[in-house]
């Protein structure tokens, strides 16, 4: 006979007793449901027992682990705390919350020092939830309004916090990932690779508009306000008006031999943060992937707003030095200008369309089309007065300012897009789907916590730079000597 290895020993121990601990779960249900319950009635109970059971596991681990650290001074990450007080915290995670008691310490050697929770840096909590509810919290409220992630955990027999809870701590780990990302996506970028069969990369700046939340001034206040002639019985909310203020999105796409994006990773700020952040993390995306394919093309493709331009140009020539870059305005806005342009000049519409139709022809096979379509618009303008005719001129002097990126006859023969459709799209899907629903308006802390949260979501990045993110908040501690 062949003697049993240790290790065998162990797993059929641990069997025995994962065996063991079924028979109790299963005699235990079968207590609560009777035995005339039907199989959805028993996994309806079994769920909500198997939370009731995780939820004093982890109050009992965490009460253990609070009590390991009961010192009269504690080496917390390098600096040296004090005991400051006893104290409990209201801990929430997806099975339940529940309180947990824990002292706190305060920083040695400084007036009124920091004051640091060893629990948290032991357990590693966030914003006072676990790891996995904060972690859900995040993908939740990067996809939608936190009503709709409550209701999702409750139909999946979870027990979450209430919805205000939900989204203070969404918005605090939102800002908290926000301001970590300068140091965490370099971790995340190293470890990337370009797709498979990346021909170029095509980049993209633009704006959308969101709907904040501010309060009224001036005029618009006092209008507000009818004066009373007995004292308020409680307090009201301050009164707000809601304006649309400017949100930038900016994308970094792999593209294809044919000019289709294979991966496309996605930035938002908000108005109040504004785009010189997203940019810097675009251009890091680009000095990323230049170095793993020599020489790749880059094509530098939006709308034609000299100020996005500026910034993107810019950025770009301090980043990838001798690079092919190419240049595009996005072909829809072209299309839509010289739309514009034949209705101006009073154009039969049926003649409208075969000329739009003529143009864009053109201008696949011909670089020198956009030449044509300038002298076309400059006699069109000519021909008219009047407002009509300074609205020709605005279209003729835009088509002089930007014909060197209309050349797109090039640009399909080196298989690069003419539009700017990622980035496009990426307006809708970053900021319009999330942040403009009916009825939606924000503050800046938490449009620019959802903006992230998506933008990181939707590059693919989110449970990545959470992982990191949550493992640098689990400190070091130890007893002083």
């Amino acid at each position: 006979m062949h003697a049993q290895a240790a290790n065998d020993n162990v797993q059929a121990t641990t069997t025995n007793k994962e065996d063991a601990a079924l028979g109790l779960f299963a005699q235990v249900l079968a207590e609560r449901v009777g035995p005339n319950s039907s199989f959805a009635e028993i996994e309806a109970a079994g769920l909500r027992l198997g939370n009731e059971l995780c939820l004093r596991h982890q109050q009992d681990e965490l009460e253990r682990r609070a009590a390991r650290w009961m010192s009269e001074e504690l080496v917390i990450n390098g600096k040296v705390y004090r005991y400051h007080e006893a104290g409990s915290e209201v801990v929430h995670g997806l099975c339940g919350s529940f309180r947990v008691h824990r002292p706190s310490y305060r920083e040695v050697g400084i007036h009124n020092g920091s004051i640091i929770i060893p629990l948290d840096v032991d357990a590693g909590l966030l914003s006072g939830a676990t790891p996995a509810l904060a972690f859900k919290l995040c993908e939740g409220y990067a996809g939608g309004p936190s009503r709709h992630v409550h209701k999702g955990l409750l139909s999946c027999y979870r027990e979450p916090p209430s919805r205000s809870t939900m989204e203070r701590i969404s918005k605090e780990l939102g800002g908290e990932i926000g301001r970590a990302v300068s140091w965490i996506e370099p971790v995340i970028r190293a470890q990337e690779r370009l797709p498979v069969g990346t021909h170029a990369l095509a980049v993209g700046l633009d704006r959308t508009s969101a709907p904040m939340e501010e309060p009224l001034e001036g005029e618009a206040l006092a209008k507000y306000r009818n004066p009373r002639t007995k004292p308020y019985v409680r307090s009201i909310p301050e009164p707000v008006e809601v304006n649309f203020r400017m949100a930038y999105v900016g994308t970094v796409s792999a593209l294809d031999v044919d000019g289709r994006a294979i991966v496309t990773r996605r930035y938002g700020a908000s108005a109040a943060e504004g785009p010189d952040g997203i940019v810097e993390r675009m251009m890091a995306d680009v000095a990323n992937a230049q170095p793993r394919r020599s020489k790749l093309p880059i094509l530098l493709v939006q709308d034609g707003a000299p100020e996005m331009w500026n910034l993107t140009r810019k950025a770009l020539a301090a980043t990838v030095g001798d690079v092919p870059l190419f240049e595009a305005i996005d072909r829809h806005h072209v299309l839509e200008r010289l739309s514009d342009v034949l209705a101006l000049a009073k154009t039969p519409k049926r003649s409208r369309v075969e000329r739009l139709l003529e143009w864009n022809r053109h201008l696949d096979t011909d670089d020198n089309a956009v030449d044509e379509i300038e002298l076309c618009i400059v006699e069109l303008r000519d021909r008219r007065k009047g407002k009509a005719r300074d609205a020709l001129d605005d279209h003729a002097t835009y088509f002089a300012n930007n014909k060197d990126r209309m050349r797109y006859a090039s640009l399909r023969d080196a298989g690069l897009p003419v539009g700017s459709g990622p980035t496009e799209g990426a307006c809708k899907s970053l900021v319009m789907v999330r942040a403009k629903g009916c009825g939606q308006r924000w503050h800046p802390n938490g449009l620019d916590a959802v903006l992230v949260l998506r933008g990181l979501d939707m590059s693919e990045r989110l449970a990545p730079v959470f992982d990191l993110f949550a493992r640098h908040k689990v400190g070091s501690l130890r007893m002083v000597a």
